[in-house]
């Protein structure tokens, strides 16, 4: 008997099976019912068998109710990939202890490319459906919450604009307030932006560097009175960049400095010697960053302690504005100064005469 015709036989036992090992061995699926364990076994198994005699254009529809089935059925009910592919894992083994004593070797070898194939196909739509449903709840999320905190600035404008001091320094709490949510609304809109795979959006129009530098320290010398904030220019800053992005990135770099690092906070931008790209620092002292935590400093998520910590997401916006205009990122630490480099090339390089 060929595999594929021992395996479609054994359909009923293979299912028992399987749910026993799912059962024994991933307890985090312990509360769905039979059904729900083995939903997508039978017409895997026909798709299986397919594969495994070659008719590979019959076997996609049985692949497809693993992917479409089973992945997304796992993901409605919260099942994390951790888990789903563990449960791929025991079934792979059930399969193959099943098929040990009666195929050839060219069958067994066909069995655990199918699997291959299928489990792959599962898993990318399971990611795929997963990412698009926190993009669009993020995107959503982001954008409805702009409304409410509008209002809410308006009324602090209307309360700064009275005599008693007390009014005055509640309308300056909610102000400070709505400064705050606005920029995390920003963060979480730009970061779904970022995961939709399009990248940021940027305008690249005609910009001083130096002057954009100038305008995000000045807006944080106003917000922390109390820190060391200099700037320092070098040389002719003028290219072609999206000025609200970089003002942006500048402001997150610095903002990230003054939660982490020790004054002084020194911003510089200087002109490259062969005029073809300028770059940005923004340097500060403190305790050095250990490799293994430079390493994934611009990863999202990497949330900060104390109440004035965000989402985590600064780094990750200011790495997403560098490459959505080929720009570099480089972080150097040591126990002197921590530094984030950013090396910005100018654009169209025919507007970069030597000077």
């Amino acid at each position: 008997m060929r595999l594929s015709d021992h395996l479609r036989s054994r359909l009923d036992a293979i299912c028992d099976i399987w749910s026993a090992a799912i059962r024994a061995q991933v307890p985090q699926l312990n509360d769905l019912d039979h059904s729900a364990v083995i939903d997508h076994l039978p017409e895997f198994l026909d798709g299986l068998g397919h594969w495994i005699d070659g008719d590979r254009e019959s076997a996609r529809t049985g692949f497809d109710a693993l992917a479409t089935g089973h992945a997304l059925q796992r993901l409605g009910y919260g099942v994390a990939l951790e888990t789903l592919t563990r449960e791929y894992a025991i079934e792979r083994s059930v399969l193959v202890a099943e098929a040990r004593d009666h195929a050839t070797l060219d069958e067994l070898i066909a069995l655990n490319e199918g699997m291959d194939e299928a489990i792959l196909a599962a898993v990318r739509r399971y990611t795929e459906e997963r990412d698009r449903a926190r993009d669009r709840f993020v995107g959503i999320l982001g954008h409805d919450l702009r409304t409410p905190l509008n209002a809410i600035a308006i009324a602090a404008s209307v309360l700064l604009t009275g005599t008693d001091e007390a009014q005055q320094k509640l309308g300056n709490t909610i102000r400070r307030s709505t400064d705050r949510m606005a920029r995390m609304v920003r963060d979480v809109i730009d970061f779904a932006l970022g995961n939709l795979g399009e990248g940021f959006p940027i305008a690249l129009v005609k910009t001083d560097l130096g002057d954009v530098c100038e305008d995000a320290v000045a807006e944080l010398r106003i917000a922390h009175p109390d820190r060391k904030i200099v700037i320092e220019i070098e040389g002719d800053l003028l290219g072609h960049f999206d000025a609200d992005r970089v003002l942006q990135a500048i402001s997150n770099l610095v903002g990230n400095a003054i939660q982490h690092g020790a004054d002084p906070i020194v911003v510089i931008a200087r002109e490259a010697e062969d005029h073809h790209s300028i770059t940005t620092l923004v340097r500060n002292g403190g305790r050095a960053i250990p490799d293994r935590e430079r390493a994934g400093l611009f990863d999202p998520y990497r949330r900060g302690s104390g109440p004035a910590a965000g989402l985590g997401l600064g780094l990750y916006i200011v790495q997403q504005i560098a490459v959505a205009h080929g720009a570099l990122c480089k972080v150097t630490s040591d126990d002197e100064a921590t530094t984030v480099a950013i090396v910005w090339p100018r654009v169209p390089l025919e507007e970069t005469p030597r000077r």
